[in-house]
């Protein structure tokens, strides 16, 4: 019997070996080019930074990454997820944003799931509460 994982792995070399075809007959069906169709399933960072209110403690940030990490597997098409410090080499640079977080989205499609998840909810409501700013930006990139 297939995991969970290699179940998905199947599901998504089924579609990329679909997605091929379809490129070497350059349109799909509904005219459209093929290379829409690969933009559909290329993964996406969504990158955010943070800037905490300066009373934020280090028990209410641990709380906050705990709510942030816990989002995988509960987020459907959330593939990975990761929250932390800029690198002390390079915290110079980082105009004021002391925590990020990266998730890797599976497709462009899973942004607005993501974004409106119940899991997501008290996430925001945390970043309301510890931060004076934030900053996102979500680029698809090639796997």
């Amino acid at each position: 019997m297939q995991s969970r994982g290699e179940h998905q792995l199947c599901k998504q070399t089924a579609t990329l070996l679909s997605l091929h075809f379809i490129c070497q007959h350059r349109t799909l069906s509904s005219g459209a080019p093929a290379v829409a169709a690969l933009a559909a399933i290329m993964p996406v960072y969504h990158v955010v930074l943070f800037k905490l209110k300066p009373d934020v403690t280090a028990e209410q940030v641990d709380k906050w990454r705990d709510l942030i990490l816990a989002m995988k597997g509960q987020v459907p098409g959330l593939l990975k997820i990761s929250f932390g410090k800029p690198l002390p080499i390079t915290a110079h640079r980082a105009q004021g944003f002391n925590v990020g977080l990266i998730a890797v989205l599976n497709k462009v499609d899973t942004v607005p799931i993501y974004a409106q998840h119940a899991a997501h909810q008290p996430v925001i409501q945390m970043k309301d509460e510890l931060c004076t700013d934030s900053l996102a930006y979500d680029m698809e990139f090639e796997d």
